[in-house]
C-alpha cells in the first residue's frame, strides 16, 4: 500500500478503493496496448465521470482494490 503511493500511482482512499492518477495509468499501458486503446479508455474515464469516480481535478479514476 505504502509502494502504491510511492511509486506515484495514487493514493488509497480506504481499504477498498484507491485514486489512481490517469496519466499513470496511460504510461503504465505504453506499448501494451491495442492501437484503439486510448478512445476506449477516454471512453471508460466519460463512463466514471458520469459516476462520480474522477477526482474533481481530473487527475485520478476511483478503483476498486481487492487484496490477496
Amino acid at each position: 500500500q505504502q509502494t502504491f503511493a510511492e511509486e506515484g500511482l495514487g493514493r488509497l482512499s480506504n481499504a477498498d478503493a484507491a485514486w489512481i492518477k490517469i496519466v499513470a495509468i496511460r504510461k503504465l499501458a505504453q506499448e501494451h496496448v491495442q492501437p484503439d486503446w486510448s478512445d476506449r479508455f477516454n471512453s471508460m474515464l466519460r463512463y466514471a465521470e458520469g459516476r462520480g469516480w474522477l477526482s474533481e481535478d481530473g487527475e485520478y479514476v476511483r478503483g476498486h482494490c481487492v487484496w490477496n
